[in-house]
């Protein structure tokens, strides 16, 4: 089975605003998510989304993938979930998906860049 990493463009900026995974088609999750979102589902991505209307979203597809991966040392592990991360750490910082729902996710913390704190050249001379 195939995953297919999408994105939801804002027309008016161009600004990747929302990045999901499906194994369906694309048109059709698109048509999904309008649907939702002219049905008054309340959520910061489908205010968005009405926003535009009686326009759409542009889709992009970012990636294909399998739905399972070899694991180094045996087993098997969804590879989507994992590529589906690194989409969003890529537009965090203007997409509209739930970061908070997206944390949970095992992936989250090896993908996201940790800020570390600075250091003055002054405490590098101290020690």
């Amino acid at each position: 089975m195939k995953f297919y990493i999408y994105c939801l463009i804002d027309p008016r900026d161009y600004k990747v605003r929302y990045v999901g995974r499906t194994t369906g088609r694309m048109d059709h999750r698109l048509a999904a998510h309008v649907g939702q979102a002219e049905r008054g589902k309340a959520s910061p991505l489908y205010d968005w989304i009405r926003s535009l209307l009686p326009g759409r979203p542009w889709l992009a597809c970012l990636e294909t993938c399998d739905a399972l991966v070899k694991k180094h040392g045996g087993g098997w592990r969804e590879a989507s979930e994992q590529i589906e991360v690194k989409w969003i750490k890529r537009f965090r910082r203007e997409c509209l998906n739930d970061l908070s729902a997206e944390e949970c996710k095992r992936d989250w913390i090896n993908l996201v860049n940790v800020p570390t704190p600075k250091v003055s050249p002054l405490d590098k001379r101290r020690k």
